[in-house]
């Protein structure tokens, strides 16, 4: 019976950390662009059908990021706002192109990356997390899970992007566990990562 207690406890607790949701709303993306690459708006303008290769995916990746680059870059907005937009957008393109992806039969691509993602994004960072919100408990006084909640979100936002309606990475991950700046975001998210074209 106390190990169902414990269980039912640690369930409860990890549902209210993923549900924290620390100053996601105090930098508004840009809406307008982000209209333009949605997963449908991406659909209609470069088609649906499940049968790229890898360099074909990398291709389409690559192409749309860098329209949104251009979009982003001759934006006259700030850089919080930008760098916000441009982690949404780099989230949203990275989807499109892995449901693109028809080297195997179903999505077995998108499954094996959303796996690689929620270990690179997320899990690998729970332990400095953990260290740090212990950190910060002391040093303030009082219990906090600020970094172990985003963690986690950001887990879930990696291993279930569709369900989640979440970015990986996200903004408030980047910024708050990353320890990254505007511009280093979106410097970042504006730059492919070149070592997976050629795999």
């Amino acid at each position: 019976m106390n190990l169902f207690r414990t269980l039912v406890v640690a369930i409860c607790a990890i549902i209210i950390l993923v549900n924290h949701h620390p100053d996601e709303d105090s930098v508004e993306p840009l809406h307008d662009l982000l209209l333009g690459y949605q997963k449908e708006a991406l659909k209609s303008h470069y088609g649906d059908a499940r049968l790229f290769n890898h360099t074909e995916t990398r291709q389409i990746y690559n192409l749309v990021l860098s329209e949104a680059q251009n979009a982003i870059l001759n934006s006259h907005e700030d850089a919080d706002r930008k760098a916000y937009t441009c982690s949404k957008i780099r989230s949203q393109v990275r989807q499109y192109a892995r449901s693109r992806d028809g080297t195997y039969k179903g999505p077995w691509t998108e499954i094996v990356l959303q796996l690689r993602d929620g270990y690179v994004h997320g899990i690998k960072y729970l332990p400095i997390a953990l260290r740090k919100d212990v950190s910060d408990s002391l040093a303030l006084q009082k219990p906090t899970l600020l970094n172990t909640a985003t963690v986690l979100r950001q887990a879930y936002y990696c291993l279930a992007p569709t369900l989640s309606g979440g970015e990986c990475p996200s903004y408030t991950f980047l910024r708050v566990i990353r320890g990254k700046g505007d511009t280093a975001i979106l410097e970042s998210c504006l730059r492919s990562n070149k070592g997976f074209n050629g795999i």
